[in-house]
């Protein structure tokens, strides 16, 4: 910087003294006003030069400064956009992967079990950042069973008579197990070992609801 002024200074100077020495040798007449507007121009020029200079290289600077800003800003924006894709590709992945998941499920099940599958859901890992993604986490189903079929005929008032009510007292309470319908155990057993079987996943991890219609 102090360079640069002290050229500019020596510029100005060496100009006022090459002008000083035109004015001298120059005779004086009407084109001599003519040249001293010609040397004060060259002065002016000379003195804006640096000034101009410095003005242009600042808004260089700037407008530099602004493109890189830009650029980083437009680079941001495209990862962004980037990993929005990259997530709505994985959740339609996902998706369509789910989908087939449940359509095989049913299937299978169909070919296997004469029992109306009313309700499936299958959780997968949808995490696509680790080695377990697609794994089969849990299947979760309801299945109806016609709780018709297993009922008996009603018999009408006249064909039976009253019989007097009789009061069975047991010691141990009734197990869980007890209470519930034999072909229901069986039918969510036969899932169960259906599906650990086919998809090589725990039966814990396979939650079966039944109900009768």
């Amino acid at each position: 910087m102090i360079a640069a002024i002290g050229e500019f200074i020596k510029n100005i100077v060496i100009f006022l003294i090459f002008s000083a020495f035109i004015d001298m040798i120059l005779p004086n007449n009407e084109y001599k006003k003519y040249i001293n507007i010609v040397v004060g121009l060259i002065l002016m020029i000379l003195i804006i030069q640096p000034v101009s200079k410095l003005l242009f290289q600042n808004q260089t600077d700037f407008e530099r400064m602004i493109f890189h800003r830009n650029m980083e800003m437009n680079q941001k924006s495209i990862q962004h956009q980037k990993k929005i894709y990259e997530d709505q590709q994985n959740q339609w992945i996902i998706k369509s992967y789910k989908d087939q998941l449940e359509k095989q499920t049913k299937m299978l099940l169909s070919t296997h079990i004469s029992r109306p599958i009313s309700e499936l859901s299958i959780e997968v890992n949808e995490d696509a950042h680790t080695d377990q993604f697609g794994m089969i986490n849990k299947i979760l189903l309801t299945v109806h069973v016609d709780s018709s079929a297993q009922s008996t005929k009603k018999l009408s008032k006249d064909s039976v008579r009253p019989i007097e009510k009789i009061v069975i007292q047991s010691q141990q309470p009734t197990s869980s197990s007890s209470i519930k319908d034999v072909e229901s155990l069986l039918l969510e057993k036969n899932i169960k070992n259906l599906l650990a079987n086919f998809y090589n996943l725990s039966s814990d991890n396979i939650i079966i609801t039944v109900q009768k219609n």
